[in-house]
């Protein structure tokens, strides 16, 4: 059960995500993340540092007793991603974004 992989996630979205905002100082606390690492020698593999959104989901705070609540949650947990990540939103073709905006009687958007 414990192999690494949240952490190899994290590492991941630490490398590629972009940054909330233009701050400096969070570009450079992650970039020190990765100094005296092999991944520092690279510039081709540089040029893709905090370049990219990225949804990262863990299953962890899924804990639930049912199926139907497992989907409930997870839809949230999506719902949120996509809040988070509204410039992915406007990327997708309409057929797409209309199965991504609509809400349910929850007030869950749709999965």
């Amino acid at each position: 059960r414990r192999f690494g992989k949240t952490l190899n996630l994290s590492m991941l979205r630490s490398f590629f995500e972009k940054p909330k905002a233009e701050k400096e100082t969070e570009i450079e606390q992650r970039r020190t993340l990765f100094f005296g690492l092999a991944i520092e020698a690279s510039k081709e593999v540089w040029d893709h540092f905090g370049k990219y959104p990225v949804m990262f989901l863990t299953f962890k705070d899924v804990k639930t007793n049912t199926w139907e609540e497992s989907v409930v949650k997870l839809k949230e947990l999506f719902s949120e991603l996509f809040t988070t990540h509204s410039v992915i939103q406007e990327k997708l073709a309409p057929c797409n974004w209309n199965h991504y905006s609509g809400e349910t009687k929850s007030g869950i958007r749709k999965i």
